[in-house]
């Protein structure tokens, strides 16, 4: 199989896309607007300008989509605690991914594929889990669309090429061989059995493999399906940058402006005519500039040369296409620039035309994050890896049984603004007994992790409801800050938890041990539960061993904790603040 052949067939097919491409990257970096004439040749003496509107465009909706809140979710044969373990395990493993990229000086990968979704309209990523050692290695690389080839399939993609451009070191250090320039071109290839690097044209490596498929993950911007019969097969507008629907009006605001200042200019610096008596002689020098004085003999003088006016057509033309600008773009009151107050309803309604073009971008993150957490979940279970993710300190260990099972990921992105969330409160509020608060935490508010908020919340009730759930979590606290100081501020702290432990009837050392009060004795047969027994009798709740001080909760918990046959000195909270 000829490899660069292959790639460079492709490459020609794809041609009209990657020329589209280009363009839409020469608008962002601001090229330099030069005015032609109808036959394609640059204008002569015109002061060419060049907008910064659409960088300024595209960085809003950069900015916008970075943070955008990430939504991930488990929808299958799987209860609470798996779908618990198997979002752990894909945080754990894109957060290890993207420390590996920061590492290489990549930014992290929703920052990069906000960008290619913004600029070049697809998004992509090759997707590995392999060891280093002991150590799993989550080895999840973006791509920039623009030198990815592939093929598709039956089944799906066939093979998949990224070119890249590297260092003769970089090349000599990874892959042990020696480019003939100072840079080499590397294709790394891939097909369902076996993964290829070709150096300037050169094989240097060539290994196979047993996932059945290429780790590719590729998804367009796709506004609109791909148009077969269109112009280079429908490829060249299937999937497509922000500027879709401004690129000639970018060029149309580049022509007015360069218009408006080559009349300021003549205004400036007005074309003169010079008469004398023969009319063929010239001034020694211009006329123009501050506090200049020329020497003219009788009957010579200069004459300003008349030119038509066109201001006035400009900024009527100019008009229209600000509006084009307006409607293609983000509204002005994304931008600041509203002079006068508007209702919550008007903002709302200016804000909508943001979702042409933040939907289908949030749309193809979502895609691409499930089709890598999908082959992260692949590899790790067909490799039979085992690893430890989480932060530094609170790590958990994962293997391929928390991670199996009939599921599937979802994962999806939303923009939040201030103004939208006020208005998702306000349908949260009367959503209220239409819909169940799960359903509204996670379709209406748009929470990032809606379980865990639930569980957050019923932690605040349970605090608000008991007041020995506070004072106990209080005195948790406390001694976490005993921890962190020495000699007599530690000691003080311990006094303070201490204090406020035995008012719920729980000693220093049950807190430090995070153990629950001794149950207490049942009541004496014939007392009524609840009441005060005879005189010398203890009281329900307070059996041998019962702290004195305890409160009705504590005592509650000692006396379930002893009917479901627990050691009471032994129970521990099941969750700690």
């Amino acid at each position: 199989m000829d490899i660069k052949r292959l790639v460079a067939d492709k490459e020609g097919e794809l041609s009209a896309l990657h020329s589209r491409m280009d363009k839409d990257l020469d608008i962002y970096y601001l090229t330099p607007y030069v005015m032609k004439d109808y036959t394609g040749k640059p204008t002569v003496n015109v002061d060419n300008v060049t907008l910064n509107a659409p960088q300024v465009f595209a960085d809003k909706v950069i900015s916008t989509i970075r943070g955008a809140t990430p939504q991930f979710g488990v929808k299958g044969k799987v209860n609470d605690s798996q779908v618990s373990k198997i979002l752990g395990f894909l945080q754990g493993a894109l957060a290890s991914a993207d420390d590996l990229l920061v590492q290489k000086m990549i930014v992290p990968l929703h920052h990069f594929f906000t960008t290619q979704a913004i600029l070049r309209g697809w998004i992509g990523a090759r997707t590995l889990v392999w060891t280093e050692g002991e150590k799993v290695m989550f080895d999840i690389l973006p791509l920039d669309t623009r030198y990815v080839t592939y093929e598709v399939g039956p089944k799906g993609m066939a093979w998949g090429a990224y070119k890249t451009r590297r260092s003769k070191s970089q090349i000599e250090e990874e892959y042990d061989y020696v480019a003939r320039g100072k840079y080499g071109e590397v294709i790394d290839f891939w097909d369902a059995e076996r993964n290829i690097i070709l150096v300037d044209g050169s094989t240097v490596r060539e290994t196979e493999h047993k996932m059945g498929k290429p780790p590719f993950v590729l998804c367009p911007v796709a506004l609109t399906p791909l148009i077969v019969g269109s112009r280079s097969g429908g490829m060249e507008h299937y999937g497509e940058s922000v500027f879709s629907a401004v690129r000639q009006t970018v060029e149309d605001k580049n022509k007015i402006a360069t218009i408006l200042q080559t009349t300021n200019m003549l205004h400036f610096k007005t074309p003169m005519s010079f008469e004398s008596e023969d009319g063929m002689k010239l001034p020694d020098k211009s006329p123009h500039g501050a506090g200049a004085i020329t020497s003219l003999k009788k009957g010579e003088r200069f004459v300003a040369i008349p030119y038509r006016d066109v201001t006035q057509a400009a900024s009527f033309f100019w008009s229209i296409v600000e509006g084009e600008w307006q409607r293609g773009t983000l509204p002005a009151v994304d931008y600041g620039n509203l002079e006068f107050p508007l209702s919550a309803v008007a903002i709302s309604k200016l804000t909508e035309s943001r979702d042409v073009l933040f939907l289908p971008r949030l749309q193809a993150m979502g895609l691409i994050y499930r089709g890598i957490c999908h082959m992260l979940i692949e590899q790790f279970i067909e490799n039979g890896l085992t690893a430890e993710l989480g932060e530094a300190g609170e790590e958990v260990e994962y293997t391929p049984a928390d991670v199996e099972g009939q599921y599937r990921v979802s994962t999806s992105f939303h923009t939040v603004s201030p103004e939208q969330n006020i208005a998702n409160y306000s349908v949260a509020a009367a959503a209220r007994g239409f819909m169940s608060d799960e359903t509204i935490r996670r379709d209406v508010l748009k929470l990032q992790d809606p379980v865990a908020e639930e569980r957050n919340l019923h932690e605040q009730m349970a605090a608000e409801l008991v007041p020995e759930v506070r004072l106990y979590r209080v005195a948790l606290g406390l001694l976490a800050e005993a921890k962190q100081l020495k000699g007599s501020e530690a000691r003080a702290k311990r006094v303070e938890a201490m204090l406020v432990g035995k008012t719920i009837g729980i000693s220093l050392e049950q807190l430090t041990k995070g153990q629950m009060p001794e149950a207490p004795t049942a009541p004496a047969e014939g007392e009524a539960a609840g009441t005060e027994g005879a005189e010398g009798a203890p009281l329900p709740g307070r059996g041998a061993g019962a702290p004195a001080g305890a409160s009705a909760a504590v005592r509650l918990l000692g006396q379930r904790a002893g009917r479901m046959g627990l050691e009471p000195s032994r129970v521990g909270p099941q969750r700690r603040r």
